[in-house]
């Protein structure tokens, strides 16, 4: 049986175009839309979100504990390294900004809609 690893999804309460961000926090490196942890300057531990605020009308952060495979880690790294990738791509004009924009939704949609779909474990964060 494959082992199950231990992560935080956190989801913002404030929606943009109708979605929340969303984003796995595991072993302090980040995943999904980057965001939020970028404006707090990547905090290591997950309590920093307990009492964050992701808008200026006082709403919060919900943190929830989830499980995933080690493999799926492996991929969400891979997908996060494209997304990165074809970032810098667009900057350095090698591929075009509408080519290089639609490749990055893409992979950042489906890295969202995988984190969102990540089992709760028991113990409730």
């Amino acid at each position: 049986m494959e082992e199950l690893v231990k992560a935080y999804r956190i989801t913002s309460t404030e929606y943009i175009a109708n979605e929340p961000m969303v984003f796995l926090l595991k072993d302090g490196r980040y995943y999904g839309d980057l965001s939020y942890p970028i404006r707090d300057k990547f905090p290591a531990e997950v309590y920093h979100w307990y009492e964050a605020q992701c808008s200026d009308a006082g709403r919060h952060f919900k943190v929830e504990e989830v499980l995933l495979m080690k493999e799926n880690v492996l991929w969400l790294e891979q997908v996060t390294e494209e997304i990165t990738k074809y970032k810098s791509w667009i900057t350095k004009n090698i591929i075009s900004l509408e080519t290089g924009q639609s490749r990055v939704y893409t992979l950042q949609t489906i890295q969202r809609m995988f984190i969102k779909t990540l089992p709760k474990t028991e113990n409730h964060a």
